[in-house]
């Protein structure tokens, strides 16, 4: 049986459609004709780290990532946007990183949002490209 139509609020459609774009706006940066904007340092859990702001063609808010200097490794994310009470921001810290096939893998994310509870993410093993099957791209 199929679901109703539903119509997200304007803030809500945003957040979802950058929560889609799968394409990490790090990656490919020249290509992405995104802003970007190299904040002063900051430190997180110690670590200093290198602050970028992205923000998104046509689309309000922006997303702050902290980059450890060393390694370059995603210590924290912020996405800000507009919402009905003002200015929202959801915040994810990431940790615990392991080398999977020469990449590293943060094994720990914390995420939480302004008045909101934690979201804690801790995975036992990560392997990469394991596969799918072939049903999951049948027609139906």
């Amino acid at each position: 049986q199929r679901l109703p139509r539903m119509e997200l609020p304007l803030e809500q459609r945003d957040v979802a459609i950058r929560e889609a774009d799968f394409i990490d706006p790090l990656i490919n940066y020249k290509q992405s004709g995104y802003e970007y904007t190299l904040l002063p340092d900051s430190a997180v859990n110690g670590f200093s780290c290198y602050v970028v702001e992205v923000k998104r063609v046509n689309m309000p808010g922006s997303e702050r990532f902290y980059l450890d200097k060393d390694n370059y490794t995603l210590l924290k994310r912020i996405v800000s946007f507009p919402s009905d009470k003002g200015e929202m921001k959801i915040t994810s810290l990431y940790g615990d990183y392991r080398q999977v096939a020469g990449i590293p893998i943060a094994y720990e994310i914390r995420t939480q949002a302004e008045g909101q509870r934690e979201q804690v993410i801790i995975w036992d093993s990560v392997i990469p490209n394991k596969g799918v099957f072939d049903s999951y791209f049948s027609d139906r």
